[in-house]
């Protein structure tokens, strides 16, 4: 008779405990991480009277400014087509009509 008088005591697992707290870490991480603004360098694109919308890129490979020098841009191209990049685009931006070439 005595094992059925004996009070069970709870037991407190501390797995799953350790399971929530590592989610909740890595939810508020992630979270956290698409709060922080994209940070970029401002530029002016050369401007071109044929300029057409493209599908948006996964990745952009050349966007300078309008200033920048031929030779730098043969300089990425190279580079691009060295590192295996085959379909190469230049941004730019749609002049205004009657804008400068």
């Amino acid at each position: 008779m005595r094992y059925f008088d004996q009070v069970r005591k709870g037991r407190i697992e501390i797995i799953p405990m350790i399971d929530i707290m590592l989610f909740l870490l890595v939810f508020f991480i992630m979270l956290t991480a698409q709060m922080i603004p994209d940070r970029g360098l401002a530029y002016h694109l050369p401007g071109s009277h044929t300029a057409t919308r493209l599908q948006p890129a996964t990745v952009t490979v050349i966007a300078g400014a309008a200033k920048a020098s031929l030779q730098s841009l043969i300089r990425v191209m190279d580079a691009c087509r060295e590192a295996g990049v085959r379909a190469v685009s230049v941004a730019t931006r749609p002049l205004a009509a009657g804008g400068a070439h």
